[in-house]
C-alpha cells in the first residue's frame, strides 16, 4: 500500500546549498521525521547533481530545541556549510534566530554534526548607527536585532560578511513593528572572524 508522510505539514525541504565543487546540493529538511523519537535531530541530505539522485549518505543535526526549525543553508567552502536555525516566535517573543557553522566530518558523540556559532541574530550590535531605535519597534538601534519568524535567505559574501533576509510572510508576521506588517529586511553582517576554512 502506499506509505504514509514521514514528515509534519509544512516541514520538508527548506535549505539547499551548491557544494563548493559544485557536485552536490545539499538539502536540509526544516523539521524533525515524525517517527523520530529525538524532537530535535534534523537531517541533511545530499543529492548527486550528475546521476540526478540522492547519495545514500546524510548527516544529523540537532537543534537547539524541539520546536526549532533550519531555515536556510549555505556552502562555505569545501565540507562546510551555515545554517540557520529559527523558533516560531517574532518580536519580544522570538528567542533562537541563529547562524551555525558544521564541518561534515566533524561529529559529536551522539553523531550528530558538530555545530559552532557564528551569529546570534537577537543579539548584535550596530555601532555605527546605521539603525535608529523607534518607540514601539523590536530591535532597531545600537542593541540591534532580526526578530522575525523568518530569517530565511541566508549568504556568504566574503569569509566574513553575511547577508540575511527574512520572508515577511505579507501580511501576517509583525515582528519589528507591532501591529504593522514586516518590510522585507536585508541585512549585511560583518563577522569578528572568518568561517571559510
Amino acid at each position: 500500500g502506499p506509505q504514509l508522510a514521514n514528515l509534519p505539514r509544512s516541514g520538508g525541504i527548506e535549505g539547499l546549498a551548491l557544494s563548493a565543487d559544485g557536485k552536490l546540493l545539499y538539502v536540509a529538511i526544516e523539521k524533525g521525521l515524525v517517527e523520530d523519537p529525538d524532537r530535535r535531530r534534523r537531517l541533511l541530505l545530499e543529492f548527486d547533481l550528475n546521476r540526478g539522485a540522492f547519495t545514500e549518505r546524510y548527516h544529523r543535526y540537532e537543534v537547539d530545541a524541539a520546536d526549532v526549525s533550519i531555515a536556510a543553508l549555505e556552502s562555505a567552502g569545501p565540507g562546510r556549510l551555515l545554517l540557520t536555525e529559527r523558533d516560531s516566535g517574532e518580536g519580544d517573543a522570538a528567542l533562537v534566530k541563529r547562524v551555525y557553522r558544521v564541518d561534515l566530518g566533524t561529529r559529536d558523540e551522539r553523531g550528530c554534526l558538530q555545530k559552532h556559532l557564528v551569529c546570534d541574530l537577537l543579539d548584535m550590535a550596530d555601532p555605527k548607527g546605521l539603525t535608529r531605535a523607534e518607540p514601539g519597534a523590536v530591535g532597531l538601534g545600537a542593541d540591534f536585532q532580526f526578530p522575525f519568524v523568518t530569517p530565511e535567505c541566508l549568504m556568504l559574501l566574503d569569509e566574513r560578511t553575511l547577508l540575511l533576509i527574512n520572508d515577511n510572510n505579507y501580511p501576517m508576521s509583525t515582528g519589528r513593528r507591532p501591529g504593522l506588517p514586516d518590510d522585507s529586511e536585508f541585512i549585511r553582517v560583518r563577522l569578528t572572524e572568518s568561517v571559510a576554512p
